[in-house]
């Protein structure tokens, strides 16, 4: 039987940046703005990472993993900046093509060599998930993308549709039950942030992956259940049970 293969997408299939790729897209959408646009945008922007990072002491603080702040933190997304923006999906389009040189070419080469299932799970934009991972070649080597969906009207981007919020642990582990109920011998997973602990804790024919620089707390974790440390995706790939 064929055995699956389920990837995060921001600092894992994408080489790992300060910014998630919807962070990212947002900037450089409002780089086209005018002066005082640009300053709204920055106060917003400021809002959103300081709760993130506020999140992110809390779960330290208390030694819960399950804190991440990565649902509400796309919800206030999608109130504080994506749903006035008025970007349209062109714009989505145009910098998929720029993105796309951030997954490196020789990890394009073990998609494309791999017999496995191949899915990716990640609370980024289907949608720019999807326009990347075309611009590459690899949209016939994945089965299928679980994530965020932008909600689109007349071409224009209005926010995101509730139903697919794949953000955060309890984000990560729906996405992965879907995949588990197909039926794969193993699963082989891999993630570089807290929130996929969601993709490792679904079920125990999960065989959990990172790389060697994710945070401690996610390399510990995958330890204890008996999973893998790689240095690189191309690793992860040539791993087998």
């Amino acid at each position: 039987m064929t055995d699956a293969r389920v990837l995060d997408c921001d600092g894992t299939i994408i080489k790992k940046a300060e910014r998630t790729l919807l962070e990212t897209l947002m900037l450089d959408f409002y780089k086209k703005q005018d002066v005082k646009r640009k300053i709204d945008l920055a106060i917003r922007y400021l809002v959103i990472k300081s709760y993130k990072s506020l999140s992110s002491c809390i779960g330290k603080i208390f030694g819960d993993e399950q804190i991440t702040g990565e649902t509400t933190s796309l919800e206030l997304f999608e109130v504080l900046m994506l749903k006035d923006a008025g970007m349209p999906m062109d714009f989505v389009r145009e910098r998929a093509k720029e993105y796309s040189r951030w997954i490196e070419p020789r990890h394009v080469a073990e998609f494309k060599k791999c017999n496995d299932d191949i899915y990716i799970v990640s609370a980024e934009p289907v949608q720019l998930i999807e326009e990347i991972v075309k611009n590459v070649g690899l949209e016939e080597h994945i089965q299928k993308i679980y994530g965020t969906k932008f909600k689109v009207e007349d071409g224009i981007i209005t926010g995101f549709e509730r139903v697919n919020l794949f953000a955060g642990v309890r984000g990560k582990y729906l996405g992965m039950q879907e995949i588990i109920l197909k039926g794969y011998q193993h699963i082989y997973a891999i993630g570089d942030s807290m929130a996929d602990i969601g993709l490792f804790s679904a079920h125990k024919k999960i065989i959990p992956f990172t790389f060697s620089d994710s945070p401690k707390e996610l390399v510990d974790y995958v330890k204890s259940s008996n999973g893998l440390i790689v240095d690189d995706l191309a690793e992860f790939f040539k791993k087998k049970l």
